[in-house]
């Protein structure tokens, strides 16, 4: 389960950088999908909720692979002097693409915020729910502006740059999120010895001894005061 964890994390970080030879990506997306597909699918042995985000990722696998094709040379996208112009067909794929990826991650991180939580491990569970909160709000906003480039003066790309800058920071927070669900389900099958667990519980013991000696203390007081209003009688 835990290699299943890293492999989506890596196959999501190819997804993310992008390095290119002339029009040839060295590190094509396609293969990022493959490993988060692949992830999705061990994932299931373990928590079938988890196929919810199988369909996603296999449509984008799928569509990954037209940006292998010769045709496929980002030549849809036009640079003038004020303007950037894209064609419809490639503002069309890049939408379905962003909200493919907006939905697979959305399910991936709510079930994995349902089963971390499942399993004991509390903090982990909260942290997994506010990088979703997060990720879904950039993403869903990056989706809602983006038509709107369209033939878009280089002005306004110009002030889109904070809104694809959180973008990119939304996906290397899922990035790490994915690779500490590695870490802690590294333990599984040896949960007294996994440090989440065992911080957790020091915490509730911890916070259980302090309201015992509280409550000792209130008792001891009670004892005092009463002693004080027999003496005094």
């Amino acid at each position: 389960m835990s290699r299943a964890f890293y492999r989506m994390s890596w196959g999501l970080l190819l997804t993310i950088v992008d390095i290119r030879l002339g029009f040839f990506d060295i590190l094509p997306d396609f293969i990022g999908y493959c490993m988060i597909w692949s992830g999705i699918q061990a994932l299931e042995n373990y928590e079938s909720a988890y196929r919810k985000a199988k369909p996603f990722a296999i449509l984008l696998t799928i569509a990954s692979l037209s940006e292998l094709l010769p045709f496929w040379s980002g030549s849809t996208i036009q640079l003038t002097a004020n303007e950037v112009v894209f064609s419809l067909p490639s503002l069309i794929y890049s939408g379905a693409m962003m909200l493919s990826l907006l939905l697979m991650l959305d399910s991936l991180l709510s079930v994995l915020h349902r089963h971390a939580f499942q399993e004991g491990y509390v903090e982990f569970a909260g942290s997994v729910r506010g990088r979703r909160q997060f990720f879904t709000s950039v993403s869903a906003v990056t989706l809602i502006v983006f038509p709107f480039s369209m033939n878009a003066s280089t002005d306004v790309l110009l002030a889109m740059i904070p809104l694809t800058l959180l973008g990119m920071l939304a996906l290397i927070i899922v990035f790490f999120t994915l690779r500490k669900a590695g870490k802690t389900w590294g333990y599984t099958g040896n949960h007294e010895n996994n440090p989440m667990l065992v911080e957790e519980r020091d915490t509730h013991a911890q916070a259980e001894n302090e309201e015992i000696v509280a409550e000792d203390e209130s008792v001891e007081a009670s004892f005092a005061s009463q002693n004080e209003g027999n003496d005094k009688t």
